[in-house]
């Protein structure tokens, strides 16, 4: 990293004339304006950098952008419209790419810290209760292995079709209604059902989709209450 400017000693970037930075607040020299001026991470080699590619011809047009502004400063001829070259790193891709490298030397030579992110430091407690697990890991991977599928996957249709169909209440109720013997009203079931396995899963317990809670007597007639003794 270069040593830092002398803010009371810089070197224009368009000719040798020296002047205290402090003058130059507003980031104008001769035509040219260099915008959000102390954001810039190293005056050295950037004014150096741009102080290179201006002794190019025409290299304000080239690499700079262009604004027109109405002047009347003080003790001057007031003039309407004139025009200004600007390098902004929003405006100019070299300008922006200059910045963000000079920027970045800086971090790179300064002390690197260690910057501990908030959600780490949150959940580092938490994490700590989740992570004992068994000494014993060979016990843990014997629980893994002895996990087993219950059902195997089937995927062709005509396959499926050979399975036992899944007993839906709701259509069992449909053909006892029309008077079927048992065997036919089996036979329909086992062909109308959509979902087929090797097992039927277990049925969903009763009133497991009621919402609320039942009445008083509902309560009684189910077993709810417990027993006064």
């Amino acid at each position: 990293m270069s040593e830092k400017i002398d803010e009371n000693n810089v070197i224009c970037v368009l000719c040798d004339e020296s002047f205290a930075l402090k003058q130059k607040q507003s980031g104008k020299w001769h035509k040219l304006i260099i915008s959000d001026l102390f954001e810039i991470a190293d005056f050295n080699e950037y004014f150096a950098f741009w102080k290179t590619v201006f002794r190019e011809k025409d290299a304000l047009k080239k690499h700079c952008a262009t604004v027109t502004r109405n002047t009347n400063e003080a003790g001057a001829n007031p003039t309407k419209n004139e025009k200004y070259f600007i390098l902004c790193p929003d405006i100019i891709p070299k300008d922006k790419e200059l910045r963000d490298e000079l920027n970045g030397k800086i971090i790179a030579d300064s002390p690197k810290k260690k910057i501990v992110p908030l959600v780490e430091v949150r959940t580092s407690n938490n994490t700590k209760r989740f992570s004992r697990q068994s000494s014993n890991e060979e016990s843990s991977k014997r629980k893994c292995v002895e996990m087993t599928v219950v059902d195997t996957c089937v995927r062709k249709k005509q396959e499926r079709n050979l399975l036992n169909g899944y007993e839906c209440e709701d259509c069992y109720e449909y053909f006892k209604d029309l008077g079927l013997p048992e065997k036919e009203l089996r036979q329909r079931l086992n062909k109308c059902s959509r979902h087929r396995g090797h097992f039927s899963p277990p049925k969903t317990p009763e009133h497991f989709w009621e919402m609320g809670f039942p009445s008083t007597p509902e309560c009684k007639r189910r077993g709810l209450f417990l027993s006064d003794s």
